[in-house]
């Protein structure tokens, strides 16, 4: 008998089932980089609750550019179906709020976010 049994993947079954939900709030004070635990997300929701504005970025060359990231305003929101395993933030001492959905896929299966590698949005 193989012990090389199956292991969660990229595949559409695994993001199907429900997934473990990860939450945080805390405050931000120049680029944070928030990791989700090593697992991909299903989904993110981020939420600036105060101001000046949050910027929200895919990779750090994303969050310190200023083509490739979202600015939320106090109290607003952003809720996005992505597959990725950190998200940077950059703040004057805003407090911000996340919560994701994860999946059993390791981050180890995802490919690396850059602009070199024929992702010209990410950074």
């Amino acid at each position: 008998m193989s012990l090389k049994n199956p292991k969660p993947g990229i595949s559409a079954p695994e993001f199907m089932v429900s997934v473990i939900p990860w939450v945080t709030q805390s405050v931000c004070t120049g680029i944070k980089r928030e990791i989700f635990g090593g697992y991909l997300t299903k989904f993110i929701v981020i939420e600036n609750r105060s101001a000046p504005d949050l910027t929200v970025g895919f990779t750090l060359n994303g969050i310190q550019s200023t083509n490739n990231l979202l600015t939320l305003s106090q109290n607003e929101s952003i809720s996005a179906d992505v597959r990725v395993s950190e998200i940077y933030l950059s703040g004057s001492g805003n407090t911000y709020q996340i919560i994701a959905g994860i999946t059993g896929i390791p981050s180890g299966t995802q490919h690396i976010l850059t602009g070199s590698a024929g992702y010209p949005g990410i950074g």
